[in-house]
């Protein structure tokens, strides 16, 4: 059999059995936030005080610092899933969430007294917020990891990791509406440890699923 035989036999198989077009980003997105939003407002209740917080810097500084971090996870997650892509050039979006952050953290510092930062810092009830976040995640990077398998990462671990710190803030984003902790020290550490094991696990996701 000769070698063009052999290639045009290939490309054959390949149309027959290739897989199918790619759902657009922007839909996946919109389920995403479809789905982590019906599961927050079916499962928890939004604090009765949102209105009166909602001027605060520690309550603001959550779904901020949440979106910055999910709109560069994006990024990633898009840049990473085409063989094409140059994640590399924005991997220092992320850095925008992590300043802003500790600019929260500082004012932190100076507006409450050290005695009172322990206090802050524990919170009402840390081990069930982290718990949550973390359970209202996976959904979503089940959805993200989906979508990025039906493309042609080249880069498995990074795409699942930035699949996992999307939506473990996509869940910040929305946990917040309904957590009553809004102290800077609380959203770093806690709401961190349910971010940084979501974005372990898609990691881990991606060296599982997403190699070819």
């Amino acid at each position: 059999m000769k070698t063009e035989d052999v290639i045009e036999g290939l490309a054959q198989d390949a149309r027959r059995n290739g897989p199918g077009k790619p759902l657009p980003w922007l839909f996946v997105i919109g389920a995403t936030l479809l789905v982590g939003s019906g599961l927050m407002f079916s499962i928890f209740a939004v604090r009765p005080d949102l209105a009166a917080v909602s001027g605060d810097y520690g309550f603001l500084l959550k779904p901020l610092v949440a979106a910055l971090l999910a709109a560069a996870a994006l990024r990633l997650v898009i840049e990473t899933a085409d063989p094409t892509g140059r994640p590399l050039r924005h991997i220092g979006w992320l850095g925008f969430g992590l300043v802003v952050l500790l600019l929260g953290i500082g004012i932190e510092m100076m507006v409450i007294p050290p005695a009172r930062w322990s206090n802050r810092l524990m919170g009402s009830n840390p081990a069930a917020c982290a718990l949550s976040v973390f359970l209202l995640a996976l959904p979503l990077l089940g959805i993200v990891v989906a979508a990025i398998r039906q493309r042609a990462s080249v880069r498995p671990i990074l795409s699942g990791a930035m699949a996992g710190l999307f939506s473990g803030a996509v869940a910040t984003f929305l946990y917040a509406a309904h957590c009553p902790d809004d102290s800077p020290f609380f959203l770093a550490v806690w709401y961190g440890v349910s971010v940084a094991a979501v974005t372990g696990l898609g990691g881990l996701a991606g060296r599982l699923f997403l190699r070819w």
